[in-house]
């Protein structure tokens, strides 16, 4: 839970780019392919709207039934990353920081 927690609030990556593909709507918003969209891992880390007001509070017992029940479903929980080009090495690290 702490090393969890711990990633939230200071996540090894901060922001995370990907390709578009094909087009795709966010919203109102058109985005056609090929455009490059950056996702915010910092600041997504820290939202309200996910995390509630304590966002910027560390606690650890916020991830004592897992990250899925932390984050209610939500997309919003990704420190190394998301889908097939998540970071390759973040198995090492999370086995690495739980045997230090």
């Amino acid at each position: 839970m702490v090393l969890l927690e711990t990633l939230r609030l200071y996540p090894p990556g901060v922001i995370f780019s990907r390709v578009l593909g094909g087009t795709t709507k966010l919203g109102n918003i058109t985005l056609p392919s090929g455009v490059q969209i950056n996702i915010p891992t910092l600041f997504m880390h820290r939202g309200k709207e996910i995390w509630g007001n304590g966002a910027n509070e560390f606690n650890a017992e916020r991830f004592s039934e897992g990250v899925a029940s932390a984050i209610n479903g939500k997309f919003g929980y990704f420190p190394f990353g998301y889908g097939p080009r998540v970071r390759t090495g973040q198995n090492f690290a999370m086995l690495e920081a739980k045997v230090a």
